[in-house]
């Protein structure tokens, strides 16, 4: 067996490129990510079609994840390509730049190498996301992994991809290794499972070299190890082919191994971050899938089909997302809220972090009514509604918050507009006025605890109760102006925004009170970010009922409560009570169930569920 470093090894050759004809309108740039995508191997077990190009959902498969990745960057895709590669070079369309590889059983360290025959990586140093041409990546995990790597000043060496593998479908699969493996199984004779994510990654660890441990403790240790490797990498493109350069390939299989560049970033002090897929996750199923035989492909069809088809699954969540907030709705209020989200892009501050998601709530949008039932009583009748929203990009007659996890124990709220803001922008979420008791079950019940709860947050801002105003007046003391006092500001921001979560914490029978208790629930809570756009609250469009329902929808989504819409009105309505409004219901029921531009007969009485 010849022993040789990879740069002596293998040359880096222009003539290997194939361009697309394309790739001049598209220059290359430092922060353009690039993909390389493996696809030069053969798969002996699909015939003569390279497995690369096999049919899957009506594409081939390795053509699933150049399209998910063209939603996070219009650069073409780096395809290293060996066997039959122009059949590949036909299927996977002329779009990509192509590297013939001079041997396709290099090994994956061997064919990332040879993509640098393409010498704008190395001048230009962008990032490369690298993956296997056996696999479908849809685009929300290349959102996870760039946000990963990307999402804090100083960039690591590399980040990359793992899974959870429960034994025994972790056999066969690269061990993902920490420090806390190597320190736990050291002078023990008892096995334990290490849990994910702990510890720092110091390599890769085979299945032929795990079964090779000499060590039978560590041996087994690493056996149970349920964190593997699920090739998919994010790396600076100078500084992967540094360590490349250096692979040696001392192995039982004469070959040279991406995986080997965990070990050495390692070994040079560098960070090495990883994002994590678990069961139940929705690409979990999708990437976890081994297309090693033929109807393997009818499986990964099927995950497809299941998923809501090849096009939902690959679509960028943000992609979702925008056609979700666009829907039902006029140009003007579509403008609006785009301006919005880019106001709470820009002006909330680096609390939110990029790697984590976060939910979008909208409501509102100018309330005209064009018909209210003379004999309601308090609003509880039917009444001729039409939503008609914002007519103008700079229109703010709707609320827009995006809200997120903080895991601080706190809940913090960012207003865009100053005027909204408080002196405080954060405050202790765990605190016993936060959760209301079993006692409150209804809406009678909520009002004098919600009231209490937005005392107790406005105190904590500098507001002056009743009481401390009549002891200034008692004593012939200047008193503070009304903007100032507890009773006329009952419904700000972090008031409604607090009622709205613990109003939510009264559901607790059924499946949804489980997992509301689960997610929101003391001990289980761990604070949460709000940041809001919009006239809140400053009437006009019924501003604190728009605010209230926002919060909730996006508190929904995030936590996927699956509250239905008539029980969500429903404690919108008790959210308000603990902020003095009682007449808020046709508002809300309107804001959660009317359309933009369709005139809606709507009743506001709860014993109707809200009927439309």
């Amino acid at each position: 067996m010849s022993i040789l470093l990879l740069h002596k090894a293998v040359a880096l050759d222009p003539d290997k490129v194939v361009p697309p004809g394309n790739a001049s309108q598209i220059p290359l740039s430092h922060d353009n990510p690039v993909l390389i995508i493996l696809a030069a191997g053969k798969g002996t077990r699909f015939g003569t079609e390279p497995k690369c190009i096999q049919p899957v959902a009506g594409s081939p498969l390795s053509r699933h994840t150049i399209d998910s990745f063209h939603q996070v960057s219009s650069y073409p895709a780096v395809c290293v390509v060996g066997y039959r590669q122009e059949d590949v070079r036909t299927a996977l369309g002329e779009d990509n730049y192509y590297i013939i590889s001079d041997n396709p059983v290099g090994g994956t360290a061997y064919a990332v190498w040879e993509s640098f025959s393409l010498t704008d990586l190395e001048e230009t140093d962008p990032l490369l996301v690298i993956t296997m041409g056996d696999r479908v990546v849809p685009s929300s995990i290349f959102d996870r992994l760039l946000a990963a790597h990307c999402g804090q000043k100083q960039e690591p060496g590399v980040t990359l991809l793992t899974a959870v593998y429960e034994a025994p479908l972790n056999t066969g699969r690269g061990r993902i290794l920490r420090d806390n493996v190597r320190r736990e199984s050291v002078g023990r004779d008892n096995v334990r499972r290490e849990s994910v994510n702990q510890g720092q990654v110091e390599k890769i660890v085979e299945q032929k070299d795990i079964d090779r441990e000499q060590d039978e403790t560590l041996r087994k240790t690493l056996q149970n190890i349920t964190e593997c490797n699920c090739p998919l990498y994010v790396v600076r493109a100078r500084k992967l082919k540094q360590l490349l350069g250096d692979l040696s390939n001392n192995n039982a299989q004469n070959q040279y191994y991406l995986t080997d560049i965990i070990e050495a970033f390692s070994n040079r002090g560098e960070e090495i971050r990883t994002v994590t897929i678990a069961p139940g996750e929705p690409a979990y199923d999708l990437l976890s899938s081994d297309v090693t035989r033929p109807d393997d492909l009818a499986l990964l069809e099927g995950i497809l089909s299941a998923a809501g088809g090849k096009d939902h699954i690959l679509q960028s969540p943000v992609d979702t997302a925008a056609a979700r907030l666009a829907e039902d709705r006029s140009i003007g209020q579509i403008r609006s809220i785009a301006r919005q989200l880019e106001e709470l892009h820009t002006a909330v501050d680096t609390g939110f972090q990029p790697e984590q998601p976060v939910s979008i709530g909208v409501s509102g949008g100018r309330l005209r009514i064009a018909f209210m039932h003379p004999d309601m009583e308090r609003f509880y009748g039917p009444a001729w509604q039409m939503p008609v929203g914002a007519a103008d990009e700079q229109g703010e007659e709707q609320i827009t918050v995006i809200i997120q996890e903080s895991g601080d124990n706190l809940l913090h709220v960012h207003p865009v507009n100053s005027m909204y803001r408080e002196q405080l922008e954060s405050v202790p979420s765990d605190q016993d006025c936060h959760y209301p008791s079993d006692e409150i079950d209804d809406i009678a019940a909520y009002e004098k605890f919600g009231t209490r709860l937005s005392e107790n947050l406005l105190l904590a801002m500098g507001y002056f109760s009743d009481e401390e105003l009549e002891a200034r007046r008692s004593r012939k003391l200047p008193l503070p102006p009304s903007s100032r006092w507890i009773n006329s500001n009952m419904r700000r921001p972090f008031t409604l925004i607090a009622n709205a979560i613990a109003s939510i914490r009264t559901l607790r029978r059924g499946t949804i009170g489980e997992k509301i208790q689960l997610c929101l629930g003391r001990g289980n809570f761990s604070g949460l970010r709000a940041a809001a756009a919009g006239n809140i609250p400053q009437g006009g469009f019924s501003s604190s009922s728009a605010l209230t329902v926002a919060v909730k929808n996006a508190v929904n989504m995030l936590y996927e409560l699956h509250i239905p819409n008539d029980l969500l009105i429903h404690l919108a309505c008790q959210a308000e009570y603990g902020t003095g409004v009682r007449a808020g219901s046709l508002d809300q029921a309107t804001e959660q169930k009317g359309i933009y531009g369709i005139g809606t007969l709507i009743s506001s009485n709860p014993r109707d569920n809200y009927a439309v």
